[in-house]
Formats: structure tokens, sequence, C-alpha cells
């Protein structure tokens, strides 16, 4: 079995083996940054922020702050002490946590692009393959993958393209189940970042 199919006439990369070039190309293009350190403009002033927070602090979290300004990132924080207790806040995992995000993303792109164009032709639509390395390898894509402190771009939108799959599958399937699933990762999304409620 190589992973790739004849349709008319015509060799076709069958969806697994789509998946797995979109994660090797991604994680070709961007393992360098692995191995950087933090960013001079605020990585370190996260950081700092971060250490200070303990596991009984969390719910002081989703209590706005005034002196944080418009910023209100709950969910970011909770991905940064993630970070804390896996990692001891090291840079490489926490750029390598970005990548995985932007990864996951660019699989999004390749679910939600297959059920819009859906699956046919049996392999033939390779539609969802171009538009997820599209996404994956835009330049626009570098700073927030690149930056540590830019997580919060990557992560809200993984909660957007995971609202965004579910309410297609609600289209689909008729159960409001997706509607919940949908509602909550569009919440998540807005606690990650506040533009993200522009998806509305």
């Amino acid at each position: 079995m190589t992973g790739i199919t004849k349709y008319h006439g015509h060799s076709q990369i069958q969806a697994p083996y789509q998946l797995m070039l979109i994660v090797a190309v991604l994680l070709t293009a961007y393992y360098p940054i692995a191995f950087g350190d933090f960013s001079r403009i605020d990585d370190h002033s996260i950081v700092d922020s971060v250490r200070s927070i303990e596991l009984r602090n969390v719910p002081e979290l989703f209590i706005p702050h005034v002196k944080y300004g418009a910023y209100y990132r709950p969910v970011l924080f909770l991905s940064f002490l993630l970070d804390k207790y896996l990692f001891n806040l090291d840079p490489g995992f926490m750029h390598l946590h970005n990548i995985i995000l932007h990864v996951i993303n660019a699989l999004l792109i390749f679910w939600l692009v297959r059920q819009l164009t859906g699956d046919r032709k049996q392999g033939e639509n390779l539609i969802p393959l171009m538009s997820a390395l599209v996404f994956g390898l835009h330049p626009i894509a570098t700073e927030p993958v690149s930056w540590i402190g830019g997580r919060t771009d990557v992560l809200a939108c993984t909660f957007i393209l995971l609202s965004a799959n579910c309410i297609i599958l609600f289209k689909k399937e008729h159960s409001y189940w997706y509607v919940a699933l949908s509602a909550l990762f569009m919440s998540l999304g807005f606690l990650t970042k506040e533009v993200a409620i522009a998806f509305l």
C-alpha cells in the first residue's frame, strides 16, 4: 500500500498521507524556531508574570484587572502556566508549543476545507491539502509562531477553527451538541484574544 490511488488515470494522495505531508512540511519549515531564545520585546515580561502565578491563583486570571488595560486573556495565560509546570518556561519548549499549535491549525484548515468541498471524488480533490499548506507556510504566520508573545493569535485561531468546524458538522449532522461545542470553542477564543469576537 503506497498511499496513492488511481482515479480516472490520475495518481492521487490519500487523505492520511496528505495529513502526514502537512505535518512534515510545517515541522521542517518551523523547527529552527525551537532553538530560539526569548524575544527582547516582551517575552521576558510575560515569563516573569507567569513565574509569579501559582496554581491556587488560577481563578484570579478570570477576573478582569484594570492594570492590564483592554487585555483580558486568561486562556492564553493558562497555556503559559502549562509551559511553566511542564517545561519550567524553557524558551525552546515554549517555541515548540507555538509550532505544534500552528500545525494543529493547518490540520484544522484541511478538515474545514475538506468538509466544505466534500470528498466525493475519492481523493481527487487536493484543495484541502493546498489550502492547509498555503495557510501553514504563508509569511504572515511567521511572527505569531516565532514570537512566544504571539501565541495569543495562534491559540485564538485554534479555537475559532474548532468552532467553525463544529458549525459545519452541525449543518451536516443536525446535532445540537455541535452547536454547544462551537459556542464553547468560540468563548475560549474570546478568552484568548479579544478580537476573536470578529468571528461572529
